[in-house]
């Protein structure tokens, strides 16, 4: 399976704790894979200096990353989580196009 979209070489890969995700870094980016199809579902984006290295949390629904700015992300990969976060975010009801863009969704959750 070919990894393609970083600028540069992949710095650190690794599997999700129960195997449906990979995360790759390179550069300043990382990015999550579907680990059975090799779709790219999310690149992630924050530091300003290379990325170290990435982890999974144990339930597999945060990343991790530290890079060479000094800096550790976590980045939250919980769809609900998300949702709520968001909700909290914005005081109106999201469009269609902006949960088909945004949540990857045909349509957007109650």
């Amino acid at each position: 399976m070919s990894l393609g979209g970083h600028p540069g070489s992949v710095d650190d890969a690794l599997f999700s704790p129960d195997g449906k995700y990979m995360a790759t870094t390179g550069g300043t980016i990382t990015k999550l894979w579907d680990a059975s199809t090799g779709q790219e579902m999310l690149t992630l984006y924050g530091h300003t200096g290379e990325i170290n290295r990435v982890v999974f949390s144990p339930d597999g629904e945060h990343l991790i990353t530290n890079a060479h700015d000094l800096t550790l992300r976590a980045y939250t990969l919980s769809i609900n989580e998300l949702l709520s976060l968001a909700q909290s975010k914005v005081n109106r009801s999201f469009t269609p196009e902006e949960c088909q863009r945004y949540l990857h969704t045909d349509s957007c959750p109650p």
